[in-house]
């Protein structure tokens, strides 16, 4: 394992191996969050390949590009990633631009689920410009390795929560938009994983959040918002008996609040647009 620190000492990244990673991106050089993708495309067409990919047509996305001759190895290792990516500006626009054209033809051939992050390690693999592949950026699934939850495993139980409210998310992962933003005076926050990646089921305290769940009115003026007892998820973090429910009470302890006040927001500024007085913000939404 390794781990980035700032001037007084204090680690701000996490990482299980930091070895051969640069320190800043560069042009050609970019970084991304590993995903569970591996590199079965770097065999598609081939007689060896699964059978999701054995008629796959790299030609048709890669024309004669590098990513045509993008071994199985060189897919897995360097573009098996997804959000956050971390690439430079200058990348930026042709990879956005790639991908653009790759994702239409990756998903006529593999119709199923990732289809869009296969076009953007093809699309990348195009332009020849492989990714370092971190663990720390982004955690999803409670159950699994390979994500960033070391400091959400290793920090007092009372910080997971600790802070949190009604639109408000815990203190230990709050961004504070009234301080300017600067690298010499914006003090970097702790050494948490980035991205909260909520495509799993959460239950803590009981309540839960699943994203399949989430009523298709949650952005209206007619619906309320969110409900969020901070005291139930905070009491759970606290006395959870595996690390598994402690990660749980994590995600719920930073996505309800965050989407809580995305709620109210929306329908401050909408629904007086619509010509309405009132709208519903009563806490009676689940998912």
């Amino acid at each position: 394992k390794g781990e980035l620190v700032d001037a007084d000492g204090v680690p701000r990244v996490l990482g299980h191996n930091l070895d051969g990673i640069a320190e800043r991106v560069a042009p050609g050089v970019a970084a991304g969050q590993e995903y569970g993708l591996g590199g079965a495309w770097g065999d598609a067409g081939k007689p060896t390949a699964g059978k999701s990919w054995r008629s796959f047509d790299r030609g048709r996305v890669c024309g004669d590009g590098p990513c045509s001759r993008t071994t199985v190895r060189e897919a897995a290792q360097s573009y098996a990633v997804g959000p956050p990516y971390v690439i430079h500006a200058r990348d930026a626009v042709p990879l956005a631009k790639a991908w653009l054209r790759a994702v239409p033809d990756v998903h006529a051939q593999y119709p199923y689920l990732l289809a869009e992050m296969y076009g953007y390690s093809m699309a990348a693999a195009n332009l020849s410009l492989p990714h370092a592949q971190v663990h720390h950026l982004m955690v999803s699934n409670a159950q699994a390795g390979g994500e960033g939850w070391d400091w959400v495993d290793s920090v007092p139980r009372e910080q997971i929560c600790g802070g949190a409210a009604d639109s408000t998310p815990p203190l230990a992962t709050r961004f504070d938009p009234s301080l300017p933003f600067s690298n010499d005076i914006h003090p970097p926050g702790p050494a948490a994983p980035a991205v909260v990646h909520f495509c799993q089921r959460y239950p803590a305290g009981g309540q839960k959040f699943g994203k399949h769940s989430v009523p298709h009115n949650a952005f209206s003026c007619d619906g309320g918002v969110f409900a969020f007892d901070a005291g139930k998820a905070a009491a759970a973090a606290i006395g959870a008996g595996s690390r598994e429910a402690v990660r749980n009470a994590y995600v719920l302890c930073n996505v309800l609040p965050r989407l809580q006040a995305a709620q109210l927001a929306y329908k401050r500024d909408v629904c007086p647009k619509r010509g309405l007085t009132t709208w519903n913000e009563a806490r009676t939404m689940h998912a």
